[in-house]
């Protein structure tokens, strides 16, 4: 075996840096109602925010359950179901549901990096907001705990 010989005067190369790990779908989201519990006397309606178990692993014989008991592919993940009146009402464009106010929020929480939102999610997405649902996705849960703010002190 050779022995790696290093030059007097040479300078060492920087190791490589490290990469930051890319928390979960799931970590962001156990942040964000980290988050909303501490804030829950500030914001009483954060109490009523609750998830949608669509992304997690069940097993065929559970698949078959869910599905056949109402669960949609690419429902958005998390719902805040109050209602908020719109910042702008004059941008309530919708054909259907010209509203002044937002019926309730849905939220499709991504990772910060990847994640790739679905042609359901999509769709579901598009259609809430025609229903008159403020509904959107987030990458990560400071971008989602940002927006319920937001939505909540009326500025969306």
């Amino acid at each position: 075996a050779e022995k790696a010989t290093v030059q007097k005067g040479a300078a060492a190369k920087p190791a490589a840096p490290v990469p930051t790990p890319v928390p979960t779908e799931n970590e962001e989201q156990a942040a964000l109602f980290s988050m909303a519990a501490l804030h829950v006397e500030e914001y009483p309606e954060l109490a009523l925010m609750f998830c949608v178990p669509n992304g997690s692993y069940k097993s065929p014989a559970a698949q078959r359950i869910f599905k056949a008991t109402g669960l949609r592919r690419g429902v958005p993940d998390l719902m805040l179901p109050c209602h908020r009146p719109r910042a702008n009402p004059a941008a309530a464009t919708t054909d259907k549901h010209p509203l002044a106010a937002w019926c309730g929020l849905l939220i499709e929480l991504k990772r910060t990096r990847g994640g790739v939102v679905s042609p359901e999610q999509a769709g579901w997405i598009a259609n809430l907001e025609a229903q008159g649902y403020r509904a959107c996705v987030c990458r990560g849960w400071r971008e989602a705990w940002a927006l319920i703010i937001s939505y909540l002190e009326g500025r969306e």
